[in-house]
């Protein structure tokens, strides 16, 4: 690996750049930033969402400052030297700059022609758009409107969602139900283009998660369908403390192309997620989880996706696991968020209870043959719990009473 070089500066703040910096514009403030090559020339291009002020004078002694908005893009002539080419301008006295402006901004070639278009999303406008790049060289549309709604969007992503070679876009959007805007209605839509070149709603992902602050989309189950990681900021409306925890939930599509209900996958306290990755992290031949946090704690998150239930990290869900589980004594145990996935949540949220092995046994990973082969030292009523929870919850209760837990010693 090479060393770097000092910061070169593409959009500066009207003061000025650096003295090593290069500057290719000199704007109030910017939003949002996308690279891609979008005039196909071989180099790497900018587009960027920004808000400025812009002055007129009127004598030698007065001017008269208006606001602006602009998405504009900016061609790489190959040498890093840019030229700005304006995509959209808005102007107006009243128009609220931070509030206005792009707070989603990407490049991808939403309609199949080999040109990088524009996706933005405009929050306080309640609506996501694109810009067509029309004969691929930077020539953009106008606006054209994906989704307008009552309520803001919170993120959107784009993926090819139902398998046909076209990127569809996904939304996630909120409505605050009360003052606390960030404990939110809404819900996960996704949009494809139709034949005449419209985006229409195909279908509502789920209306069931409060809150939602990002969307990711990945093949996590790895069954060729893609499925959708929601971020939410969770702070019940009753409480009055100035925190909140980060759910993480995982809506699996199903074969037929809808969406299983969310389901919680990890939860962090006191954390605010500003950006979510996905990769195989731990080369172990599934996708992971990166977090990272900008409220309240700054930190790096990362939740390694395992078997459900495999508490030993063998690989494998089976009587070796929930004997492990149980001797950690935390099984319904009262103490509040006191257990990791080593103890037995493996449901996320931080206690080990009957909804944690409910959960192991329906996804179905319990090895039975695991359970033939345990040695004698592990009383054979490991087979009568693992049975008695796929028949019966109540069942299940009665097997784990504590009488009936000699084989814990």
């Amino acid at each position: 690996m090479g060393t770097f070089g000092p910061r070169n500066d593409i959009v500066p703040q009207s003061e000025g750049g650096l003295q090593n910096g290069i500057s290719i514009d000199r704007i109030y403030g910017s939003g949002q930033l996308a690279v891609g090559d979008i005039d196909a020339d071989g180099d790497v291009d900018v587009v960027a969402s920004i808000y400025e002020y812009v002055s007129t004078p009127i004598s030698n002694f007065e001017s008269i400052y208006t606001t602006q908005r602009r998405i504009s893009w900016y061609e790489n002539d190959g040498t890093g030297q840019f030229e700005s080419h304006d995509v959209e301008v808005v102007v107006g006295e009243n128009l609220g700059l931070t509030h206005s402006i792009a707070k989603e901004l990407e490049l991808v070639d939403l309609d199949g022609d080999g040109g990088l278009d524009i996706l933005a999303g405009f929050f306080y406008e309640h609506e996501v758009s694109w810009y067509r790049n029309i004969d691929g060289a930077g020539s953009f549309s106008s606006r054209e409107v994906i989704l307008r709604t009552e309520y803001r969007p919170s993120d959107t992503n784009f993926a090819d969602m139902d398998g046909d070679g076209q990127m569809d876009v996904v939304i996630s959007t909120a409505r605050a139900t009360d003052e606390r805007s960030y404990y939110a209605e809404g819900e996960i839509t996704w949009h494809s283009l139709n034949g005449e070149g419209v985006f229409e709603q195909r279908g509502v992902i789920t209306d069931e998660i409060l809150g939602v602050r990002s969307v990711t989309l990945a093949d996590m189950n790895q069954d060729g369908r893609i499925d959708v990681l929601a971020t939410t900021r969770y702070l019940p409306p009753d409480t009055r403390v100035d925190w909140s925890d980060q759910r993480i939930r995982i809506i699996e599509q199903n074969a037929d192309g809808t969406f299983a209900q969310p389901r919680l996958i990890a939860e962090t306290r006191h954390t605010v997620a500003s950006e979510v990755a996905v990769a195989d992290l731990d080369f172990d031949g599934d996708l992971d989880i990166l977090i990272a946090s900008d409220v309240y704690n700054d930190e790096l998150f990362i939740f390694r996706q395992r078997v459900v239930g495999d508490a030993n990290d063998d690989g494998v869900f089976d009587s070796s696991d929930l004997v492990l589980v149980f001797q950690s004594g935390e099984y319904e145990d009262g103490d509040r968020e006191n257990s990791t996935f080593s103890e037995g949540d493996w449901n996320g949220d931080l206690e080990f209870t009957t909804a944690d092995l409910v959960l192991a046994f329906q996804v179905g990973n319990f090895s039975q043959n695991a359970v033939a082969n345990q040695t004698q030292r592990e009383d054979p009523m490991l087979v009568d719990i693992a049975s008695a929870l796929e028949r019966d919850e109540k069942k299940f209760r009665a097997a784990l009473a504590p009488e009936r837990r000699s084989w814990l010693s």
